[in-house]
C-alpha cells in the first residue's frame, strides 16, 4: 500500500511539477509574444516612416523628372530658336555681302564713269579754249578790218541821191 500511496504522491507531484513548467513556459511565451509585438510595432513604425521617406523621395524624383523634361524641353526650343537664328544670321550675312559686292561694283563703274566724264570735260575745257582764243583772234582780226573800214569811210561821202 505504502506502493500505491507513494506512486500517488509521486503521481501529484509530477502533475505539479508539469503544471508549473506548463505556467513557466506560457509566461514565457506569453513574453516572448509581448516582446514580439512590441518589436513588431516598432518595425510597423518603422516601415511607416520609411514609407513614408520613399513617397518624399517619390516625389521630389517625379519633380525632378520634371525639371529635367522642362529644361530638354527649353534647351530644345533654345537650341531651335539659336539654329533658326544662325540660319537667318548667315543669310543676311550672305545678302549683306552680296550688296556690298554689288555696290562696289557700281562704286568702281561710277569711278570709271567719273573719270571718263573728267576727261571728257577737260578734253571740252581744250576745246573750248581752243575756240575761244580761235574767236578772239578772228574778233581781232575783224576789229582790224573794221577799224580800217572806219577810217576808210571818215572821207567826205558822196551822196548818191538825186533830188528832184
Amino acid at each position: 500500500m505504502w506502493f500505491i500511496l507513494f506512486a500517488i504522491c509521486i503521481f501529484k507531484i509530477t502533475c505539479i511539477f508539469i503544471f508549473i513548467i506548463y505556467c513557466v513556459v506560457t509566461f514565457l511565451l506569453v513574453m516572448s509574444r509581448d516582446s514580439v509585438d512590441d518589436k513588431l510595432e516598432i518595425l510597423t513604425e518603422k516601415l511607416t516612416e520609411k514609407e513614408h521617406v520613399l513617397q518624399k523621395s517619390q516625389c521630389e524624383i517625379k519633380d525632378a523628372e520634371k525639371v529635367l523634361t522642362d529644361l530638354e524641353n527649353k534647351t530644345s526650343s533654345c537650341r531651335d530658336r539659336y539654329r533658326s537664328l544662325m540660319i537667318d544670321l548667315k543669310k543676311d550675312i550672305r545678302k549683306t555681302e552680296d550688296e556690298v559686292r554689288m555696290l562696289q561694283n557700281q562704286i568702281s563703274s561710277l569711278s570709271i564713269r567719273r573719270e571718263a566724264l573728267r576727261s571728257e570735260v577737260l578734253k571740252q575745257q581744250e576745246d573750248y579754249q581752243k575756240m575761244l582764243n580761235s574767236f578772239s583772234k578772228e574778233l581781232e582780226n575783224k576789229k582790224i578790218l573794221f577799224s580800217s573800214s572806219i577810217e576808210k569811210s571818215r572821207h567826205p561821202r558822196v551822196s548818191y541821191f538825186i533830188l528832184p
